[in-house]
């Protein structure tokens, strides 16, 4: 039971389009969001 939940957690959180994400799924919403991201290192 444990590794079909593992699984089944692996492909709605990662594999699975979301509509609160505009039809993406999480992963590409992660990387769009580190695209556009405007991250700085402070001196």
């Amino acid at each position: 039971v444990r590794e079909a939940t593992y699984w089944w957690m692996i492909e709605y959180n990662e594999e699975r389009p979301h509509d609160a994400l505009g039809n993406m799924t999480p992963a590409e919403a992660r990387l769009l969001a580190a695209r556009n991201s405007t991250f700085e290192l402070s001196p």
